[in-house]
C-alpha cells in the first residue's frame, strides 16, 4: 500500500496552479475549466478542483498538511531559495531528528511541508524510532546547497508525496481506523498525535487532535480544503474514517466525491 494523490477543493484554480507549480514545483500535467491534474516525473500527485464559492471547513476535521518529500538535503535549500524568490512566506521549520522540514500555507490556507529525510539508520536511538521538534538549521542547510551547486529550479527534482496530516476528532479512533482499515503500523506517539506507516517508513499518515473541538467532516459539495485521499494498493474502493476523511483506490472517484 502507499500513498496515491491528494485531492483539494480551491476557490481560484489559476492561483493554485501558479502556487503548486511556480513555489512547490510540480508540474501540471492536466488542466480543464474546473480541474487540474498536478505531479512529478509524469505521475498524477495532487488533484485541484475548483469551487469559486467555496466556504472553509471551519471547525470540522480534515487536513493539517500535505507534505512533500524532497530528494535531499540540498534540495530542501533549494526549496527554500525558491520560496522566498517566489515570496512565500514560511509558518514554521523544525528539525524533526528523522526528517527536516519547513512549513508554509497555500493560497487558501491548506498547510504544506516540504521535508528532507536523513538516512534511515538515523532515525534510531538504542533501537527506538526517536522524532522531535528542534530548530531548523537553515544556514547549514543553505551552505549545503551551495555546496552541491543546486540551483533553486531544480528544487522539485525528485519530488514525491511523502505524507498527510490529518486533525481528528477521537484519535484513538482514528488511529485503530488507519492500523485496521488500511493496514498502517503505529510507529510514534506524540502528546495528542499518532504517526503511522507503512514498510517501517516514519510515517505516511498522521493524526492529531491539538486544535480543538473538531467536527466529523461532513460531505459537502460547497467545502473547501480535503475532499480525499487516493491510495495505491488492496482496499474497497471507498473509506470513510471516523472523522468523515474519504479514503479511495481511484483518484478520479477522490475527485468526483462532494
Amino acid at each position: 500500500m502507499r500513498l496515491s494523490s491528494v485531492t483539494l477543493a480551491v476557490r481560484d484554480l489559476e492561483r493554485s496552479i501558479a502556487f503548486y507549480t511556480e513555489a512547490i514545483g510540480l508540474d501540471c500535467l492536466s488542466a480543464t475549466a474546473g480541474t487540474a491534474l498536478l505531479g512529478g516525473d509524469g505521475a498524477a500527485l495532487l488533484h485541484l478542483v475548483e469551487r469559486r464559492q467555496g466556504r472553509p471547513r471551519g471547525d470540522a476535521a480534515g487536513l493539517f498538511h500535505v507534505a512533500w518529500l524532497v530528494a535531499g538535503r540540498a534540495h530542501l535549500g533549494a526549496a527554500l531559495a525558491r520560496l522566498d524568490a517566489c515570496g512565500v512566506r514560511l509558518t514554521g521549520a523544525a528539525d524533526h531528528h528523522v526528517s527536516e522540514a519547513i512549513y508554509l500555507d497555500d493560497p487558501d490556507g491548506n498547510g504544506v511541508e516540504i521535508y528532507a529525510d536523513r538516512p534511515g539508520t538515523d532515525w534510531y536511538r538504542k533501537g527506538e524510532l526517536v522524532a522531535g521538534n528542534a530548530p531548523l538549521d537553515r544556514a547549514g542547510i543553505l551552505a549545503t546547497t551551495d555546496a552541491a551547486g543546486l540551483r533553486p529550479e531544480r528544487s522539485a527534482d525528485g519530488l514525491s508525496l511523502g505524507h498527510v496530516h490529518l486533525e481528528a476528532v477521537d484519535l484513538a479512533a482514528s488511529s485503530r481506523f488507519a492500523r485496521d482499515a488500511l493496514g498502517l503500523e503505529l510507529r510514534l506517539a506524540w502528546p495528542r498525535a499518532e504517526f503511522l506507516a507503512w514498510n517501517g517508513y516514519h510515517h505516511h499518515l498522521a493524526y492529531n487532535d491539538w486544535r480543538r473541538p473538531r467536527t466529523p467532516l461532513e460531505p459537502d459539495h460547497d467545502r473547501l480544503g480535503l475532499v480525499g485521499i487516493a491510495l495505491d494498493g488492496p482496499l474497497p474502493d471507498r473509506l470513510v474514517d471516523p472523522n468523515g476523511i474519504v479514503f479511495t483506490r481511484d483518484a478520479r472517484e477522490t475527485a468526483q466525491q462532494p
